[in-house]
C-alpha cells in the first residue's frame, strides 16, 4: 500500500467511508483528490420480518471471514465471561477462513461447545435470515474500511455491536443503532452484550433506528453520486500535460473520450448489479479501473 501516492499520483479516488478517506490522506494522497461515496445496501432485500421473530435466547452473529484481525476471539471470550457470571448467551459465527481451526481450539478449551455454533459457509437466504434473527450481529474488527455486515444488519432491524475503530464507528452509531466497544477488551465487549441480553427492548429499540438508518444507503444513492463525480472530473477538462509520452500527456479531447467511456462502462455495471448478473458487474468494473486508470494518466 506504500506507493499508492507514487503509483496512482495523478490518480482520482472513491473512498467509501471518511476513515478510509483519512487514511489515504495520511498515506500521502492529496485530500482534493479523494471524493467519499459510502456503499448502498439492498433494503427491499434485507429488510424486517412481519413480525419480528428473534431467537429466544439472546444470541448474537458474526458473520464473515474468519480472519485474525477480525477479532471473533473477543467476542468468545466475551461469551466465557458471560457465562461465568450467569448470563446464558449465544454466538453463531457464519463463515469461513484460516483463523477457523485456531477459533475452534479457543471454544474447546472455554468449554463453550454449547454456547458458539460455528456455521461454515451460509447461502444468501440463510444470511438474511440469521440477519433478522440475531439479537444484534457483532464486527469486533481491528480496522474496516465501512462495515458493510453491520449496514446489512440493520437493514434487516438488527442492531450492531462493533468495535470502536476506524470505519466501524461510521456503520454504527453509539446508543442508537448499536454500541460501540473498545477494540480487543473482552470485559467491555462482554459488558455490552449482557446489557442487550437482559434488555431486549433496548434490541428493538436500536433494531427500529437502524432500519431508518440503512435506507439512507441506496445503491441509487451511491451510483448517482458516482456519476456525477465522473461528470464533474469530465466538466473539469485535462489535467497539466507532461512531456509528449509521459504521464498526463494526453489531449483534452481524449480525456473527454475516456472519461465518457468510463460513464457508459459505470452505467453497464449499474444495470448487471441490477439484474443480479454480479460476475459481470465485477467485469464491468475492472474494466472501469482500467479506464480510470488511462484518465489519470497512470498507465
Amino acid at each position: 500500500e506504500q506507493p499508492i501516492p507514487v503509483i496512482y499520483r495523478r490518480a482520482v479516488f472513491h473512498a467509501i467511508s471518511q476513515s478510509t478517506r483519512d487514511d489515504l490522506i495520511r498515506r500521502g494522497v492529496p485530500a482534493d483528490r479523494i471524493h467519499v461515496v459510502y456503499p448502498g445496501v439492498d433494503t427491499a432485500w434485507y429488510c424486517p420480518e412481519s413480525p419480528v421473530r428473534r431467537e429466544p435466547h439472546p444470541t448474537f452473529l458474526y458473520l464473515g471471514r474468519l480472519k485474525r484481525y477480525k477479532g471473533v476471539e473477543t467476542a468468545v471470550r466475551a461469551v466465557a465471561i458471560l457465562r461465568q457470571r450467569g448470563l446464558a448467551v449465544r454466538l453463531q459465527i457464519a463463515g469461513e477462513g484460516n483463523d477457523r481451526a485456531r477459533l475452534g481450539r479457543l471454544v474447546k478449551r472455554l468449554g463453550l461447545e454449547e454456547q458458539v455454533r460455528f456455521l461454515g459457509f451460509v447461502s444468501e437466504e440463510g444470511k438474511r435470515d440469521l440477519l433478522r434473527r440475531a439479537w444484534a450481529v457483532v464486527l469486533p474488527s481491528a480496522k474496516e474500511g465501512w462495515g458493510i455486515s453491520n449496514v446489512e444488519a440493520a437493514a434487516c432491524g438488527t442492531p450492531a455491536v462493533a468495535a470502536d475503530r476506524p470505519g466501524l464507528r461510521e456503520s454504527v452509531r453509539h446508543q442508537e443503532t448499536g454500541l460501540l466497544a473498545p477494540y480487543g477488551d473482552p470485559e467491555s465487549w462482554a459488558a455490552l452484550l449482557g446489557q442487550l441480553a437482559r434488555h431486549p427492548e433496548q434490541v428493538e429499540r436500536m433494531g427500529m433506528a437502524a432500519r431508518r438508518f440503512a435506507e439512507s444507503f441506496s445503491w441509487e444513492r451511491a451510483a448517482g453520486e458516482t456519476e456525477a463525480h465522473l461528470l464533474a472530473l469530465v466538466a473539469r477538462g485535462p489535467a497539466a500535460p507532461g512531456p509528449p509520452g509521459s504521464a498526463g500527456s494526453g489531449t483534452a479531447a481524449e480525456r473527454e473520450r475516456l472519461a465518457r467511456e468510463a460513464l457508459e462502462v459505470y452505467r453497464r455495471a449499474r444495470q448487471r448489479l441490477a439484474t443480479g448478473d454480479f460476475q459481470g458487474y465485477g467485469e464491468e468494473i475492472e474494466r472501469l479501473g482500467r479506464i480510470l486508470e488511462r484518465l489519470a494518466g497512470t498507465r
